[in-house]
């Protein structure tokens, strides 16, 4: 079958294969994989996100026992089921999910939401057959229990409690991360569990405590509470960290700060935003959620911002104390299409300017305070306490058609994925989006925001390729000259192939020339581009480490030894320190010293 994300072999004859795949269920090969058969359809084979998750046991009778966790985010809620017998013939399905709180099956009623591509596991210990786990994401919201990250069941199905948290406290006790991906239990103890999530890994003490007595304050219904007194009447007694020495955390970016060139802020997937003031062994979680970009003030040394996911801007003006974020994105947080982790920057010249890319490039001239004071700010829009009756942010969108609209000609639609501003002047902004489009702006400063105009490059040139742009770096000693990085491959584009571009805008004649800098480098996707503009070197981003291309060459080479093949979402550079910080998907931040390559 097409699509394979799950394979597993029969318990007891290694002939028998199983596999699921996106939207085409769960098929059986019972000669090692030379035919198939599809013994469980998908939930909903038109939907591509639709993932089941298998798991197989040997029941006394010698029959292989399945259990199957699937779900989508569309109408075919997630659910769980079970077949006692599918190395032969037609397997008959029993559910083992109910959407009536009364039920005990509830309690894997819709366990991984939408997000059940992403998180999504189901296991059952070898030689406990009646005993399965079940993962998925945390269901917000629902006093019924503990969120229902990860369920147990000791009966085969037929009832589930919640193993999400432990019996420390009922307010803040030792919790799963709401992403849930893989466990395994203890081979002596299949009540002992260590399971993998998107905050590393947990071990639970494998004993439980019965914390019904928790759902009494809760303001349940009566079955609902009946219910939460059942998920909570066998928790783990202690769920315990095991991340030390795990390098793990998946930054997008990384932002120094302009009065210390080793302070550092870091946005991590689904892991908050870090800060190692100046450390170089120690950081601190500033803020919590997901972290995409961050960023400093190039005056006021106490500001921070962050964004969590698409247009969630936050500032911060205690030098990033957690009690003192600042939500400031009501007039750009999900009103126009927007990157998970939008481009956000902070201007290199102009204090308390802030842009952000969605479907235009917004601005603020104020950090977001608009005619707030800060202590308006605080009691209005503060994170935490902030009571919410105003409109908590003043960004105003550039210019008057948004860069994707068709109005600006071939290449409409997406979102903008790159901002740049040039740091040789106030005014000048370039921006581009993911179908391929380049713009530049010579008075992004302008007053009103609507009478800031772009000029679109890439439709000047016939070699720009038409894919997602990942990053702009303009030349300090010329705002009009830039260096433009593409994700994709050529081959999906083969008129216009490349991947690196170094563009000049003539501003004067209305013309823009664009020199390819692939050089031997290959069909290899970029994700982000800097350049030392001290010997005109470039670095490179791409999945599998740092690349670098010297000045007058064509021959990319990996930028330096020490750096494992990850994939390098972000790459910050300080020239005049001679640092560079890249940010990794999976493997922390790492600097390399631009004077000892």
């Amino acid at each position: 079958p097409r699509g394979v994300r799950v394979v597993v072999l029969d318990p007891s004859n290694p002939d028998i294969v199983y596999a699921a795949s996106y939207g085409r269920g769960v098929w059986r090969s019972t000669n090692g994989g030379s035919t198939w058969s599809q013994i469980k359809p998908s939930l909903n084979r038109g939907s591509g996100i639709t993932l089941p998750w298998v798991a197989v046991t040997t029941l006394a009778n010698g029959n292989t026992r399945m259990y199957i966790s699937e779900g989508n985010a569309g109408a075919q809620y997630s659910r769980v089921v079970r077949s006692d017998k599918v190395q032969a013939g037609v397997p008959t399905w029993t559910s083992l999910t109910s959407t009536n709180p009364a039920d005990p099956k509830w309690g894997t009623f819709n366990f991984c939401g939408g997000q059940c591509w992403y998180d999504n596991f189901v296991y059952t210990p070898k030689g406990s057959p009646n005993i399965v786990y079940v993962g998925g994401s945390y269901a917000y919201g629902e006093p019924d229990a503990n969120h229902r990250g990860v369920v147990l069941s000791t009966d085969a199905g037929a009832s589930w409690t919640d193993m999400t948290a432990d019996s420390t406290d009922p307010v803040h006790p030792n919790a799963l991360h709401p992403d849930q991906h893989f466990i395994v239990t203890n081979p002596a103890n299949p009540f002992q569990f260590i399971e993998a999530n998107d905050g590393g890994v947990m071990r639970s003490s494998g004993q439980f405590a019965n914390v019904s007595s928790w759902c009494d304050s809760r303001g349940l219904t009566s079955v609902r509470q009946a219910r939460c007194q059942q998920m909570l009447s066998r928790v783990p007694t202690l769920l315990t960290g095991l991340n030390k020495g795990l390098t793990t955390l998946q930054f997008q970016s990384l932002s120094v700060s302009p009065f210390d060139s080793k302070e550092l802020q870091g946005g991590t997937q689904d892991n908050g935003t870090w800060e190692n003031y100046g450390s170089t062994t120690k950081w601190l979680n500033t803020i919590i959620g997901d972290g995409g970009q961050s960023g400093f003030d190039v005056a006021d040394s106490h500001f921070r911002f962050h964004n969590f996911y698409n247009a969630s801007a936050e500032v911060n003006f205690s030098d990033g104390a957690m009690e003192d974020w600042n939500w400031i994105a009501d007039p750009i947080f999900g009103t126009e299409v927007q990157e998970f982790y939008v481009p956000m920057i902070s201007d290199p010249k102009v204090s308390k300017t802030l842009f952000v890319g969605t479907e235009h490039v917004w601005r603020t001239k104020t950090a977001g305070q608009g005619t707030m004071t800060l202590a308006e700010l605080r009691q209005h829009c503060n994170e935490w306490t902030g009571d919410n009756l105003v409109t908590c942010g003043d960004w105003k969108p550039l210019g008057a058609p948004k860069l994707t609209a068709a109005s600006f000609g071939t290449r409409a639609g997406g979102d903008v994925t790159a901002v740049a501003r040039a740091s040789s002047d106030t005014s000048t902004l370039w921006a581009a989006t993911g179908t391929g489009r380049v713009f530049v702006s010579q008075n992004a400063d302008a007053e009103p925001a609507a009478s800031v105009s772009f000029t679109r490059l890439d439709s000047l040139a016939t070699n720009a390729p038409n894919r997602y742009i990942t990053s702009i770096y303009v030349d300090p000693a010329n705002a009009n000259h830039a260096w433009i990085s593409y994700s994709g491959f050529s081959s999906a584009t083969p008129t216009t192939p490349g991947h690196v571009f170094e563009v000049t805008f003539n501003s004067s004649a209305g013309t823009a020339s664009w020199t390819s800098l692939d050089g031997d480098m290959g069909d290899l996707p970029i994700t982000t581009l800097v350049r030392d503009d001290q010997n005109d070197a470039l670095y490179a981003g791409t999945d599998y480490g740092v690349i670098r291309l010297d000045s007058g060459d064509d021959s990319w080479t990996r930028a330096a030894d020490g750096m494992p093949n990850v994939e390098v979402p972000g790459l910050t550079i300080v020239p005049g320190s001679r640092l560079l910080y890249a940010a990794t998907h999976g493997l922390g931040a790492w600097v390399l010293n631009l004077d000892r390559q």
